[in-house]
């Protein structure tokens, strides 16, 4: 999932029968996951990076979840007694403002800066693996995997 953030550009920069197509793919799967225009990625090697400040924020959201849902703090038992629907509601505020925040760019209402981008970023990951891997942890205890 990271790697591809650097592959793209790179590969792309790089080109050649073998590389060039390569990263065309990295970043045809980029169009299908961010919602950003292009004009807000960062720059690699002259190339944009595949997905935007937001995207690449979200998924250290995901990964802080990972880590912080294997701690046995005070708050993840917490966490862990509500019902998926308190938890949704706890969460769906920010998944909205993430939304929001895209359409007010998308319609030149503002440009979101990139610190805006991370800070949503990383809170929607938060939301998105606070909301999805009790789930998977429920699943792989039931199947055993």
């Amino acid at each position: 999932m990271l790697s591809g953030l650097l592959v793209g550009p790179l590969f792309t920069a790089i080109g050649g029968p073998l590389l060039g197509p390569i990263g065309a793919f990295v970043y045809w799967l980029g169009l299908g996951i961010c919602p950003e225009p292009p004009g807000h990625f960062f720059q690699v090697a002259g190339f944009s990076e595949v997905v935007c400040t937001r995207c690449i924020a979200a998924i250290g959201g995901l990964v802080l979840v990972r880590w912080l849902y294997a701690r046995p703090q005070r708050v993840n038992r917490w966490w862990k007694r509500l019902t998926w629907l308190q938890r949704f509601a706890l969460t769906a505020p920010v998944l909205v403002l993430w939304q929001l925040d895209i359409y007010a760019v998308y319609a030149g209402w503002w440009d979101s800066a990139p610190w805006v981008q991370s800070v949503s970023g990383v809170l929607v990951g938060l939301a998105i693996g606070l909301l999805v891997y009790p789930a998977l942890v429920w699943l792989s205890q039931r199947w055993r995997v």
